[in-house]
């Protein structure tokens, strides 16, 4: 592990627009203030080009990220952009700023402090590391690092909670539980809305799935938030899709059975038969031009093929 020997081997990112982080304040930047740190305040969010030249540089070793799930993969996504561009590839370390946390949940500094910024900057070498893959959405001229991607009821869906749930002052997983129940239980217009089935060639596992589709969602985490698990195939890659096809029977019955940690056998033949599908694949190729959404955030729209795969493995501290 390496130590960080000076300050000008860490570098601390905060998003002050990210949810908790505007409503809370920021802890990194409470902390380590006895020393130069730099300290790079991504309002605007386009001063991070900047910033990552910054780090090249200085061959930063210790990259503290404070904001929400987009913010991480916008960073992270400038960094694996520029990866040739450094001598050795940052370790990184999360603290939960935004509404949901996917990633920081999995990966990052649990309840994190001032005092345990601080001994974590003192003694890297002592930290826990957890090293991950992120998901690599490529098509057109666009590549793209994160950690959940999504199409159909999913964007649909993240479009609703954004105009329905967070208005409500309702966030974070109890937001994603909410939107769930609502969508899934209601009879209404919104309903229809979020689950209208769309256009989707879903190339994987050797296969061509042309149907249209309700959602497809994929993934390199080993779970997601609430207890939800929809991913289980019998593959090997660390890519993780799920797929409904239109028409898919007993909607609700099965996405409660998603919310089991894991499935049994009987589970998996009950889900494909009702036409829900799941695979674990080195990676797959979409053909969708409908919305598309990684970490929460809306990735342009395409008529080109969009390719899944994995990226090399990231290392994080906590």
């Amino acid at each position: 592990m390496t130590v960080i020997s000076n300050p000008t081997q860490a570098a601390f990112f905060i998003n002050p627009l990210s949810y908790s982080v505007a409503k809370h304040g920021s802890i990194l930047a409470k902390s380590a203030l006895d020393t130069d740190i730099a300290r790079y305040d991504l309002s605007p969010f386009d001063t991070l080009v900047r910033s990552v030249d910054e780090i090249i540089k200085n061959q930063v070793k210790l990259v503290f990220i404070e904001g929400g799930d987009g913010t991480i993969q916008g960073i992270i996504t400038e960094f694996f952009n520029r990866k040739t561009e450094f001598n050795a590839f940052p370790h990184f370390v999360l603290l939960p700023g935004g509404m949901t946390n996917l990633v920081a949940a999995h990966v990052g500094m649990k309840k994190p402090t001032k005092s345990k910024i601080e001994a974590l900057l003192a003694a890297p070498h002592s930290a826990q590391q957890s090293d991950l893959p992120f998901l690599k959405i490529s098509y057109e001229d666009h590549v793209h690092f994160g950690i959940l991607f999504s199409t159909g009821a999913l964007p649909n869906g993240t479009r609703y909670c954004q105009d329905k749930i967070h208005t409500r002052g309702i966030n974070g997983a109890d937001a994603v539980l909410a939107t769930l129940l609502r969508v899934l239980l209601g009879r209404g217009e919104d309903r229809k809305i979020v689950l209208k089935p769309t256009p989707m060639v879903l190339d994987v596992d050797g296969m061509e799935i042309t149907d249209k589709h309700i959602i497809s969602i994929a993934t390199t985490l080993p779970s997601l938030m609430i207890g939800l698990n929809p991913f289980w195939g019998t593959g090997n890659g660390p890519v993780r899709i799920s797929h409904v096809r239109i028409g898919a029977k007993r909607l609700i019955r099965n996405v409660l059975r998603l919310l089991k940690n894991s499935q049994s056998s009987g589970d998996i033949a009950t889900l494909e038969a009702d036409g829900f599908r799941s695979w674990s694949v080195d990676t797959a190729t979409m053909h969708h031009n409908g919305p598309v959404v990684l970490d929460g955030e809306f990735l342009p729209q395409t008529e080109k093929p969009i390719t899944l795969s994995a990226s090399s493995l990231v290392s994080f501290l906590r």
